[in-house]
């Protein structure tokens, strides 16, 4: 994981703007820290300590409800509507989900 953080940040380096850098506020720089911490960090650590617990299949399926948790959760919390595609995407997920469940039983 270390070696992949260094290796996306020395690829998109090229793409960082030094005057906003500059001008961010510790606040800015907490929220970042967030979610690198939260996000990446202890996603990927609990992702990796669930797959000495779980099958691969069960953690895989999982991981792709992801985004369907997320639009739910945008829209409780920040009450941002979901569009009709993002609904249907979900969907496809979800029955995908509960398909490969029963096909296991």
């Amino acid at each position: 994981m270390f070696h992949q953080v260094v290796a996306i940040a020395v690829v998109l380096v090229v793409f960082v703007d030094d005057k906003e850098v500059a001008t961010l506020t510790p606040d800015h720089w907490l929220a970042l820290l967030m979610l690198g911490l939260f996000s990446t960090a202890i996603a990927h650590t609990l992702l990796t300590y669930s797959l000495k617990q779980l099958a691969a299949k069960s953690v895989a399926l999982i991981g792709c409800l992801q985004p369907p948790v997320a639009a739910l959760l945008a829209w409780l919390v920040m009450n941002e509507v979901p569009q009709v595609w993002v609904v249907a995407g979900g969907a496809m997920i979800l029955s995908v989900a509960v398909y490969e469940s029963l096909q296991k039983r």
